[in-house]
Parts: structure tokens; sequence; C-alpha cells
């Protein structure tokens, strides 16, 4: 019972938003990321992939897109990169890895300094070189890193969405792959963390899937959780 209490305990900042954002925040900051309509699409672009191929994000229909776009002078973008491949990891221990793919869209960089930023960094998914930077306005992008979230027909789900070190993101990338609505998603991750704040036990889930999904989850985000406190140690010292 202890050890229960204690990963719970652990876990819950992953799970319990509301600890720190209430639902005005959720209005106003974070469901407006996220898109409920099936007509809105991001404008084509042709890419160099790290072989030189010519790719457009057509290329992966059939899959749920997140995507990253980054560049080499931003150090966020690069302190990200291994949270991408914690994310990764944990979406194969559900084995939802195959429905998704990660895309990361290198902006601003020569083609010399992005090769050499990969090498080094190697961040998962799929490389991609863009040296047109009039994809800042055509895709709407203010700041960098920005994280797109695609659907598998290719509709634009969410922009400027949670990143890999956000604890939501799990739970919108589930629920981007059952089909669920992301908006409704959200609210649902909201209530159910406040109920789990307010009596202190995952047992007050009332959402059934959710409850599925924070049960099979739950192991991976303690290996987590020990990796994040590990990597943050190292850098205090």
């Amino acid at each position: 019972m202890k050890l229960t209490i204690l990963i719970f305990v652990t876990l819950l900042p992953f799970f319990s938003e509301c600890q720190t954002i209430d639902s005005a925040f959720i209005e106003k900051f974070i469901g407006n990321k996220y898109k409920t309509d099936t007509a809105s699409f991001l404008p084509t672009y042709k890419f160099i992939d790290d072989k030189g191929n010519s790719l457009s994000l057509s290329d992966f229909r059939g899959k749920i897109l997140y995507i990253d776009v980054w560049s080499t002078n931003c150090p966020p973008c690069l302190a990200q990169f291994p949270y991408r491949e914690q994310l990764l990891n944990r979406l194969k221990r559900l084995h939802l890895d195959t429905s998704i793919v990660f895309i990361n869209i290198n902006i601003e960089d020569s083609k010399k300094n992005w090769k050499k930023a990969i090498k080094k960094y190697q961040p998962v998914g799929i490389n991609l070189h863009c040296s047109d930077t009039s994809l800042y306005n055509n895709w709407n992008i203010h700041a960098l890193p920005c994280h797109i979230l695609l659907s598998k027909t290719g509709y634009l789900l969410g922009q400027q969405i949670a990143g890999p070190d956000d604890g939501m993101i799990d739970w919108i990338l589930y629920s981007s792959i059952k089909g669920n609505n992301l908006i409704d998603a959200i609210w649902r991750s909201f209530n159910q963390g406040k109920l789990m704040e307010k009596y202190k036990t995952s047992k007050a889930i009332t959402d059934k899937e959710y409850a599925k999904w924070f049960n099979e989850i739950m192991p991976a985000l303690v290996e987590y959780d020990m990796w994040r406190k590990n990597r943050n140690s190292r850098k205090i010292k």
C-alpha cells in the first residue's frame, strides 16, 4: 500500500496539471491551440531529408504526425531532444509508436550545420531540412520550438502544442491516435486530475478510458521520472 501511494504521489504532477492550472487558464492558453474542425491543413512545402530525398508531409499520410520545428540557434530546441526520445520510448511501451511519426523540421540553418547538429544530437524520428523561411508566416509560427500535430489524413489537430517534456503530451498523443476530440480530451484530463488531487488516489478516476490508459502508462512514467531526476541532478553537479 505504501509503495502504491508513493508511486501515485510521484506521478500526480503528470496527470494533475490542475494543481497549478485552473479552467480559465486552459480556456485561454491551452484549449485554443487545438482544433475541432477537419478543414484546416498546413500549406504544402517540400523538404530534404538527411539522405538527400525530397519529401513532403503528405508522404506520411496514414500516420499521426508529431512535428517539431527547430533551429540550432534555439537552445530550448536542442534541450528537448532527449525528452522526445523518452516520449517515443513510452509510446513503444503502449505499442502506439507504429501509429505516429515524429517529424523534426530544421529551419534557418545551412544544410551543413543541420547535418552536423543531427549527428551530434541524434533527434529521434524523421529529420527534414527547410531552407524557405516563408514557412514561419505560412504555418503561423511565432516562436521555436514549435510543436504541431496532424491527423492521419493530414489536417491540423494542434499548433504550438505541448512539447515532449510537458506532462499532458502522453494523453494528447494517445487521444489523437485513438481519434478522440482533443479539446474534450484536455478537459477529461483536467477533471480526472482534479479528482486525483482531491482524493489522493488514482481510484478516484471515473473516466474508464482514462483509467485504462493511466494504469498502462504508469510503469513507463515511473521510469521516466527517475530518468528526469537523474538528468537534473547531473546538471546541478
